[in-house]
């Protein structure tokens, strides 16, 4: 007699819907070739809405605490990201990729982001004095189409451009993938350690994983300290310069 082996889970918390969905998109396509390339066949992903505002997001961070085969969470954007989803995880261990508050709610919560950055967390929408040191958010396509323009603002992030070879790994065989940003490197690596943490198959023994291993990843080795945060952690600028984004240190 076969059995089927037990299945484990990996939540992406993020949103799916509104003006912040390309975060959400954008980190599935990374997540899922994260999972194609990772080799564990007892771990599958699991996108979540985070509803589009924080109570929602709350609600749904409760409702994966019921589900015993989550072992672990990716979490972005605002409403994902606030101090009371982190706390509503409860022992989820859990990854936020990027800078997307300014509070780590919870020990089980891990930042994949330098702790030197504090750049503002401004909407885009937001009125602001340029020159501008923006976050992670101010290099969404959907930031410089409601801005019309983006001179003046340089994007400081732990995130890199993705390259070539991992733009086309990105999109191979989803005819509907946008291109990837600079959030889907850093989700990549996010995955590929929560995976592992995943296998385990026990939420305290991921939560070990993730705050005692290290991660040999695309953006270098991940570890984090007993703040929670990236240690060294890569620290790049970015501006706006005909049609694409450059390195602004070069």
């Amino acid at each position: 007699m076969t059995r089927t082996p037990t299945m484990y889970r990996v939540a992406l918390l993020a949103p799916f819907e509104g003006r912040y969905r390309e975060i959400g998109y954008n980190a599935l396509y990374a997540a899922r070739l994260a999972f194609t390339e990772s080799g564990f066949a007892n771990v599958e992903l699991m996108p979540i809405d985070d509803g589009g505002s924080v109570a929602t997001a709350v609600l749904r961070a409760q409702a994966l605490t019921h589900d015993p085969q989550v072992i672990g969470a990716l979490i972005l954007g605002y409403q994902a990201a606030d101090s009371q989803v982190q706390a509503a995880l409860e022992d989820i261990p859990a990854i936020m990729v990027g800078r997307w508050t300014e509070t780590r709610a919870a020990d089980n919560v891990y930042i994949l982001s330098a702790a030197e950055i504090d750049t503002p967390l401004d909407a885009v929408t937001d009125e602001i004095d340029t020159p501008y040191l923006g976050g992670d958010v101010w290099m969404l396509e959907g930031a410089r189409l409601l801005r019309g323009s983006l001179d003046g603002i340089t994007v400081v992030t732990s995130g890199s451009i993705p390259d070539a070879n991992f733009a086309e790994r990105y999109a191979a065989g989803n005819q509907f993938a946008p291109d990837p940003n600079l959030l889907a490197t850093l989700t990549y690596d996010a995955t590929a350690f929560l995976i592992e943490a995943a296998s385990t198959g026990e939420r305290a023994a991921a939560w070990r994983l993730l705050g005692e291993g290290q991660h040999n990843s695309l953006n270098g080795v991940i570890a984090f300290g007993d703040d929670g945060y990236w240690i060294d952690a890569p620290i790049h600028r970015y501006r706006f310069e005909n049609g694409v984004w450059v390195n602004a240190e070069a």
